[in-house]
């Protein structure tokens, strides 16, 4: 499957075969992850990777919250694997403003630059582990996976239960099985025409 062919299949997958994921492609996954660019090439994060039954019920607990899902995501319980996406704010390459002249930082946190920036202040590490994660996830894809990224969580309930420490950031995570179900159909998108512009800005 090629990278365009991989793209136009992917589809979020809320229903899995109760097959557990082998070690050989769990590391194929993990290497694809390890492999994705990142801002000063930082790597700004870690990913925790739960496969225990019971930490899997925890986590789809801790990730209730989905306004319209009357069972937020409980399906997160049901795959065999869940990856969370942890970053460290510190770590990452941090862009910010101060007397008119832009500005690239590391070991400082948002809130230490904010104190005499002039603006607000762009952190780098959740476009980071986004890239990290699409790798995962297209990878996932090629290999005959289903995925879901699920980032309406309660940050300190996940922190607590798989123990991260304070100096990092529950980003999102992204679930990982095989499809219970037949491939859905592709969702709508908006016409390119819509979403790009030449040159310069055009249109709201």
């Amino acid at each position: 499957m090629d990278v365009i062919e991989t793209i136009r299949r992917r589809r979020s997958i809320r229903r899995f075969l109760d097959n557990e994921i082998p070690d050989d492609i769990l590391t194929t996954l993990l290497e694809a992850f390890r492999l994705a660019p990142s801002s000063g090439n930082r790597q700004p994060y870690k990913f925790v990777v739960v496969r225990d039954k019971a930490a899997r019920a925890a986590l789809a607990s801790a990730c209730r919250y989905n306004p319209g899902r009357a069972n937020g995501h409980e399906f997160m319980s049901n795959a065999p694997l869940i990856i969370v996406a942890c970053g460290h704010e510190k770590e990452a390459i941090k862009r910010f403003y101060r007397d008119g002249n832009c500005y690239l930082t590391t070991d400082r946190t948002v809130s230490q630059i904010e104190k005499d920036a002039e603006r607000p202040v762009w952190n780098m590490m959740p476009l980071d582990i986004a890239v990290a994660l699409d790798y995962i996830d297209l990878t996932a894809v090629s290999l005959g996976l289903g995925t879901c990224w699920v980032a309406s969580l309660d940050e300190l309930e996940v922190k607590r239960i798989i123990e991260v420490p304070d100096e990092y950031r529950v980003i999102s995570t992204i679930v990982i099985g095989y499809p219970a179900i037949p491939w859905p159909q592709p969702r709508p998108r908006k016409e390119l025409k819509k979403l790009v512009c030449y040159e310069k800005f055009t249109g709201g």
